[in-house]
């Protein structure tokens, strides 16, 4: 008996590798998901490291105006991009499945017009407002926000390179350079001018160093997309359907600035109401509860491009299997995370000072937050990759402008726990709609607690 068992173990692990390594859904999701995610466990490391040393290093004050700054010049960013970095990972996964080349060669072009031309409008405004705001804003603040808008064409020409990549599965290389080498530049930065100098260091002097980062990581990224180019593509005359490019990005652009103000509100909220001392203890808190997201965005990642190549296809069954296994997945990775967080969250707060161990509390209703959204799987996903970016746009928006009544109504009397309630509460919403959503218009169910899933479980 234990022979045979021991000989079942090992067939059953050989077949499992050999599916790992073929062409088939479970194998690409599986593969994509586990590269994307590597890449957001030492990003996630990186990101914490390098916030650390610079809370110490700035102290309360002046990492708050970091933070805070740093905040609006990616709002500004998601404008610029006007839902495009969506759009191309959809498109990119549909013309790279029927040889569109000349289309796809278009879509590349068409995008980089656009989005620089927006970044550098919304840069030149946003700079004349705060031109004529800084002084009320403060020096520090002023200088802070003039470095930071430098940013603003980097970060947004970023969305297409990460949505090309991403549209033709390339999700590690898509975000490694943001991901990975540029936390790891500025640490590196930072770290040197400090021992260079031995003198403290203010938040317009990170931002200089943010944006010197950003333009290394910015280089290495457009590298790399095209050397992953096909051939066939810069080969192929661009063709031209902007006006189609466009319709499906003003929902996408609508999606993405709604759920960045589901994520953003509630610091800036702070900022505003409570001064930006209170923004920074908040924003760490914020942080260390995205980390139990990082399961989600590593299966997204892959899981994108596949639905959109498979509803194209007609492939339902296919999709609803691909989609569970990912809710499976999403569900286990946010329970761990969350768990860990809830035992050592004080510990970890106060290695970036004692005053930031205040966002406890605010950490523990944000994560409460995380483990009911991670139940409902990637159904806002399926909504905008399946051609209900409408759907998903009215959704995400009613619950952000609920998300900003929330905020104003809480923040004053219960302070950092009102933004945190006001934000799990408005997050859940999104997902709870999307997920009845998509199984009324596709009849796919993207739960883990669903009865389809349990039966795809018994004859799996």
């Amino acid at each position: 008996m234990y022979r045979a068992s021991a000989l079942d173990r090992e067939i059953t692990l050989t077949e499992f590798l050999q599916r790992v390594r073929g062409n088939g859904h479970g194998a690409v999701l599986l593969r994509g998901a586990g590269g994307s995610f590597a890449v957001m466990a030492i990003s996630a490391g990186l990101a914490f490291a390098v916030n650390a040393l610079l809370a110490r290093l700035l102290g309360v004050s002046q990492y708050g105006i970091y933070v805070y700054v740093l905040t609006w010049v990616n709002i500004l960013a998601m404008a610029a991009k006007l839902g495009m970095e969506t759009s191309l990972v959809r498109f990119v996964a549909a013309y790279s499945a029927a040889g569109e080349w000349g289309s796809f060669h278009g879509l590349l072009r068409y995008s980089v017009r656009m989005i620089t031309w927006a970044s550098l409008a919304i840069g030149v405004v946003a700079g004349l407002v705060v031109l004529a705001l800084q002084d009320q804003m403060g020096r520090d603040q002023a200088e802070t926000f003039f470095m930071a808008l430098l940013l603003l064409p980097l970060l947004a020409l970023t969305g297409i390179r990460q949505g090309a990549l991403r549209g033709l599965k390339r999700v590690v290389k898509a975000s490694l350079p943001e991901g990975v080498m540029r936390p790891l530049f500025i640490g590196l930065l930072v770290a040197g001018l400090y021992g260079a100098t031995n003198a403290g260091l203010g938040a317009a002097q990170i931002m200089v160093l943010n944006l010197l980062a950003t333009i290394a990581a910015f280089g290495i990224g457009t590298y790399w997309l095209s050397m992953a180019l096909p051939s066939e593509v810069l080969r192929s005359a661009p063709t031209n359907d902007g006006r189609t490019w466009l319709r499906v990005s003003l929902p996408n652009f609508m999606i993405a600035g709604m759920h960045l103000v589901l994520g953003q509100t509630d610091i800036i909220m702070v900022g505003l109401l409570m001064g930006t001392d209170k923004a920074g203890i908040y924003a760490v808190a914020t942080r260390l509860a995205d980390l139990s997201l990082m399961g989600h965005a590593a299966a997204n990642s892959i899981v994108a491009p596949m639905i959109s190549s498979l509803y194209s296809a007609g492939k339902l069954h296919e999709l609803q299997r691909m989609v569970t296994w990912a809710a499976r997945g999403i569900f286990l990775f946010t329970l761990a995370v969350c768990a860990v967080l809830v035992v050592t969250g004080p510990q970890i707060l106060a290695l970036f000072g004692e005053a930031f161990v205040a966002g406890y509390a605010p950490l523990l209703v944000l994560l409460i937050g995380m483990m009911i959204i991670a139940t409902a799987g990637s159904s806002g996903l399926l909504l905008t990759m399946t051609g209900y970016q409408d759907d998903a746009a009215w959704i995400v928006s009613g619950a952000a402008l609920l998300n900003v009544v929330l905020n104003i109504l809480l923040i004053p009397g219960y302070g950092l726990i009102g933004a945190a309630v006001a934000t799990a509460l408005s997050k859940t919403l999104v997902r709870f709609f999307s997920y009845a959503l998509v199984r009324r218009r596709l009849g796919i169910d993207s739960g883990v607690l669903s009865l389809r899933s349990r039966k795809l479980c018994e004859t799996d």
